[in-house]
């Protein structure tokens, strides 16, 4: 874990002396965590009440209450105003079964209200209270081996300009925090936070961490004029992923030119029929390549991502996975570093599927999804493949990860300066080539 030390979290509870302690978990995986700093909380003072949010509940909100004494109330879905409700219990304004989007402990039961509606007006909610954070502090941790989503040492801050994902993937999680219906900060909106980034501290790079930043073409044509259009100098990239064909020539153009330095979608699979039948992403891999040849074109670094082990694949679909990453670093020199294990999360119609199916290989727990998306163990095991294959097939993808990712540096020398900013960036990233890993 990263961040405040324990023994200074102690003190600075009970400095504030709060009347409630809200927690957020971005990931299952995260689990721990929060039931560390939750902990905490308790023994300093057992009756301050314990909110937990985020996709590390999922739709397992009732569960979590039942199984997690240290957690008194969960918040599921948005909860921006949920937790201003929760301010208003805390001076004894409302009680907790008129707010809605949450569970809480009543009498040894747990009751779960009815969810909030989601939120169409962006808009109205304030920029992220900078201010509450020692900003300098939490900046130049890339500087001292703490990362974010690569290794860099850029100062970096990440952002989300939309939410909600009208698509049907049956691995995805993301529904159940916040729900199929798409809705987006303006433009005007995402700029203005991006330049008080830069202009008040001095961000350098900023990760949109959106699910669909480009669904809306047009307005991500609009963000990219204004950018121009202001001069602002950051950097930026989509480590969540864009859709393949939501991408077209001139949006491109205008994405590099607005400081945009990478773009990574997501074909997932290898054969049509599994992305259609089985995953249920209703994209067209020719979309794809299309994507790839436009970037290349332009100079723009293309990232790909992959998953392996769908129930109801076959070893001849890992392999055509396999091959078809090889083709996109080979004829187009898109960055694949690797694939992840098909990941069940809570809730999803994949969870649903392989439990009901009898395809877990061991209980579903924050450390052993942690292993499967990270490729390194995998959780499903069918009659074709056993997760032991099937990390054979995801080695297949990263030893020629790692030899497209030794062209692509000698082709392009002067991209070395910009990856390689500090001593501690060269020792670790000569370290992941000799793994065989792509940095």
């Amino acid at each position: 874990m990263y961040g405040i030390p324990g023994e200074r979290l102690k003190q600075r509870i009970k400095e504030i002396n709060p009347s409630i302690v809200g927690i957020g978990g971005q990931f299952n995986a995260h689990l721990p965590m929060v039931l560390y700093v939750a902990r905490i909380v308790k023994e300093i003072n057992s009756k301050i009440p314990v909110v937990v949010g985020g996709a590390v509940i999922n739709d397992e909100v009732v569960k979590m209450l039942k199984d997690n004494s240290l957690i008194d109330i969960c918040v599921y879905g948005e909860g921006e105003n949920t937790i201003l409700d929760l301010a208003k219990w805390c001076e004894n304004k409302i009680e907790l079964k008129g707010i809605d989007g949450i569970a809480f402990k009543k009498d040894g039961k747990v009751i779960k209200n009815k969810p909030r509606q989601w939120n169409f007006n962006l808009d109205g909610l304030p920029f992220p209270a900078y201010n509450l954070v020692d900003m300098e502090w939490y900046l130049e941790l890339p500087k001292k081996g703490i990362h974010y989503r690569i290794k860099d040492d850029y100062r970096t801050m990440t952002m989300i300009t939309s939410r909600g994902c009208p698509e049907n993937c049956n691995f995805c999680a993301i529904h159940l925090v916040s729900g199929k219906a798409w809705r987006s900060f303006s433009p005007e909106y995402v700029v203005d936070h991006m330049q008080l980034l830069v202009e008040k501290y001095g961000v350098e790079q900023i990760h949109i961490e959106d699910d669909n930043f480009t669904l809306d073409m047009k307005r991500a044509e609009k963000i990219c004029d204004l950018i121009t259009e202001r001069g602002l100098k950051v950097r930026w990239d989509t480590p969540n992923g864009v859709r393949a064909d939501k991408l077209n020539e001139n949006l491109i153009i205008k994405l590099k030119k607005a400081g945009c330095w990478r773009l990574t979608v997501a074909p997932e699979v290898g054969n049509q029929e599994v992305l259609d039948k089985i995953i249920d992403k209703k994209m067209d891999l020719k979309m794809v390549e299309e994507a790839a040849r436009l970037c290349q074109r332009h100079g723009m670094p293309l990232v790909a991502f992959f998953v392996l082990g769908f129930p109801g694949e076959t070893k001849k679909n890992l392999q055509e996975t396999v091959d078809y990453a090889k083709k996109l670093m080979r004829k187009y020199g898109v960055i694949v570093g690797g694939a992840m294990h098909a990941t069940p999360f809570y809730g999803t119609r994949l969870w649903k599927e392989v439990t009901e199916k009898g395809y877990l290989t061991k209980e579903v727990t924050p450390e052993a999804l942690g292993q499967s998306l990270s490729g390194k163990s995998g959780l499903i095991r069918t009659k074709e493949f056993t997760p032991e294959e099937v990390q054979r097939y995801n080695q297949k993808i990263i030893r020629a990860s790692f030899f497209y990712s030794a062209i692509r540096y000698l082709k392009q020398p002067w991209r070395i300066p910009y990856r390689f900013r500090n001593v501690y960036l060269v020792k670790s990233t000569l370290m992941r080539f000799v793994k065989g890993v792509d940095v």
